[in-house]
């Protein structure tokens, strides 16, 4: 755990499927959310950087950015130095957040008889 820790939503990894993630589209989010350290600054790490966390190519990473944003999970922001030359994008993931709150509000009824069930549980006496 000293090497760091990543949080992420339940309802990114229960819903999945309803946001239709492939398994690798979901692993490039992963690896964009752990390099979002303030919500206000933008994550920007390199295709490189992650195709090679995730043992995949760097066009693999590049197919599933497109991917991500045709589905309207993320927007790309391309940077440039202030010699013009290209630098990371940015990866802009408020159409993420948006899609995961969604995705959290369709978990609660479910989360909430789940919390009256175990309440009942424990208000019955033992037989």
């Amino acid at each position: 755990m000293q090497a760091g820790f990543t949080v992420l939503p339940n309802a990114l990894i229960r819903r999945q499927h309803e946001l239709r993630l492939s398994p690798i589209e979901f692993n490039v989010i992963v690896h964009l959310l752990m390099h979002w350290w303030f919500a206000d600054a933008m994550p920007f790490p390199s295709t490189e950087r992650i195709s090679s966390a995730i043992g995949v190519s760097e066009r693999t990473v590049a197919r599933n950015f497109k991917s991500l944003e045709r589905k309207g999970l993320l927007r790309r922001v391309p940077r440039r130095s202030e010699a013009n030359h290209r630098e990371t994008n940015l990866y802009d993931l408020s159409l993420l957040v948006a899609a995961i709150g969604l995705q959290a509000e369709a978990l609660l009824p479910e989360r909430e008889a789940k919390k009256r069930m175990a309440a009942t549980r424990e208000v019955q006496p033992p037989s």
